[in-house]
């Protein structure tokens, strides 16, 4: 035996050893963390290759690799760790071709690919070997992460598990280079349609787009949910064990993510939102048993209907929401539910001009949906902000009325009154720039007048056509150093989203956005969004912009 596989053997041993250490040490309710790669690049905020520059309490700071070191550094936060003072322990080297590199966090001044989640968390990293990009999770929580490489990416040839099933294994994957952006951009869908028995026919699935897994899970909302199923005492969320689910109940642990069990949609097509839930319950042969729930409610603040509890199948494999739903959409219990939506998929050509069905919208006024804008139930101000939309610009009457609805308790309200907005169109502005003067400066403030006024900023990317009005107000808070960061942030992508729409416009959003950039002591946040925001107008747009503006 040659002394190079004799120094492998001696790696494998000692990590074996490190392993079974950090298992006995780590609190017993601990799993394996699960990735699905291609879910983390596809929902991911950042995905980039940066030089680390420091770890401290707040988060870890790093730079663009190539940026100038006049650029100021960006910051991404840890997992779990909103209110410590937790910080990673890093070695001050790492050899990046050792067998495993879960739990590992690269060292000051490394350059590697960092992912961050759409909550500005760190999620994964990669370093280049070769061709490929080394994939792993700096989250050691009790054994290896397990990862799903779909491809092109590939498992870690060491470390593929074929009992987890194809694509799957342990410490991370292996990604091309030149196959990277491949990955994150895939077209093809996330889950396999029903089968038809029409040829002609094309294959729908319920889940019509692609769910966003990633982000951490809220446990009143999964208390919620399952309260809905009783005769399940013992059922915990699939990522956790019993003692684990304990701790998440207790406030014990701090984050817990949704990497595929839970998903809320409007699963078929009523209006309404649906939840569905994945539940495991421990059996007395000490098998697991994988559970599907689905409820339905109008909107926020409205308790959840169950709809139906399904005892799914055994399967070798992890179970899936969006996999469990397209299984057992023709379940009894489910039949009735999911009629409405094969009601509603009915081709628009079948209807007919000469249709005397009226429109149950405009049978009504628009004074009177305004009216009831300002019902004491929230299921009807929802309906009224929802209908003034159908009437396009002709409700410019029910502007103002709308623009006050951004200060609803209720979340799904203010929505409908932003959607509805969107469609009567650049007339809104005028009453979106007075309601940003009104409430002025939302530094550090968290209240109804900060969160309306990012509704606000938010909405004028979305408004056609594009107007001056629109453009100078989105620049002006996208700038405006005495307004809550947050607003910023959607001042900065409205600006960024009319400089895509409208190229006469292009060179003074990309002007604005790099100001507020180099500012010195812009958040760290702020500036991640605004790398995203100058990522959408890009280079070759920015020089049309200019193009554009001096012909």
């Amino acid at each position: 035996m040659n002394s190079g596989s004799g120094r492998e053997r001696h790696l494998n041993v000692a990590w074996a050893i490190v392993l079974t250490i950090s298992c006995l040490t780590s609190p017993l309710w601990a799993e394996s963390r699960g990735v699905d790669l291609k879910a983390e690049l596809q929902s991911a905020r950042l995905v980039a290759e940066v030089e680390i520059e420091e770890y401290t309490p707040e988060g870890l700071r790093f730079r663009l690799q190539g940026s100038s070191d006049k650029n100021p550094a960006l910051s991404a936060r840890y997992w779990g760790a909103d209110n410590s003072k937790w910080v990673p322990e890093v070695a001050a080297t790492l050899d990046f071709n050792q067998n495993i590199l879960t739990g590992e966090w690269p060292p000051r001044g490394s350059k590697v690919l960092i992912v961050v989640d759409a909550d500005n968390v760190i999620s994964l990293f990669a370093w280049k070997r070769g061709a490929d990009y080394r994939f792993w999770s700096p989250w050691m929580t009790g054994s290896l992460a397990g990862f799903t490489c779909e491809p092109p990416a590939r498992p870690l040839p060491k470390q593929a598990d074929d009992f987890m099933g194809p694509n799957r294994g342990w410490d991370g994957c292996l990604v091309p280079v030149a196959e990277l952006e491949t990955l994150r951009r895939g077209t093809r869908p996330l889950t396999t349609a029903r089968p038809t028995t029409d040829e002609k026919e094309q294959p729908e699935t319920v889940v019509k787009h692609r769910p966003r897994f990633g982000f951490r899970m809220d446990h009143q909302t999964f208390e919620d949910l399952r309260s809905l199923a009783p005769e399940l005492p013992a059922a915990h969320w699939p990522g956790l064990t019993v003692d684990g689910q304990q701790a998440w109940d207790n406030g014990d642990l701090g984050a817990v993510y949704n990497t595929g069990y839970y998903l809320e949609d409007d699963l078929n097509d009523d209006g309404q939102t649906d939840a569905a839930l994945l539940l495991n319950v421990p059996q007395p042969d000490g098998v697991e048993r994988q559970y599907l729930l689905i409820a339905t409610r109008r909107i926020p603040g409205v308790p959840w209907m169950r709809i139906g509890l399904l005892a799914l199948p055994p399967s070798p494999r992890e179970g899936n929401i969006v996999d469990a739903i397209e299984q057992q959409i023709d379940h009894p219990q489910l039949a009735a539910f999911f009629k409405t939506r094969r009601q509603t998929v009915e081709p628009v050509a079948q209807e007919s001009e000469a249709s005397s069905a009226p429109d149950s919208t405009r049978t009504r006024p628009i004074a009177e949906w305004v009216a009831r804008l300002t019902d004491e139930d929230p299921r009807v101000r929802f309906e009224a902000a929802e209908a003034l939309g159908r009437f396009g610009p002709d409700a410019t009457a029910a502007i103002e009325p709308l623009v006050q609805r951004f200060y609803d308790p209720e979340e799904l309200v203010r929505n409908a009154a932003g959607s509805s907005l969107e469609h009567i169109g650049s007339a809104s502005v005028s009453a979106l720039r007075n309601l940003v003067a009104r409430e002025g400066s939302t530094l550090g403030r968290h209240d109804p007048g900060a969160r309306a006024q990012r509704l606000a900023v938010n909405l004028l990317g979305r408004l056609t056509p594009v107007t001056d009005e629109a453009v100078d107000l989105a620049a002006g808070v996208c700038a405006n150093r005495a307004i809550h960061d947050v607003v910023r942030h959607d001042a900065c992508l409205s600006l960024a989203a009319l400089g895509v729409q409208e190229p006469r416009v292009r060179h003074q959003a990309v002007e604005t956005l790099l100001r507020v950039f180099q500012e010195t002591d812009a958040d760290p946040y702020l500036r991640t969004e605004l790398i995203h925001a100058l990522g959408r107008l890009g280079i070759e747009q920015m020089e049309k912009g200019r193009s554009v503006d001096n012909p």
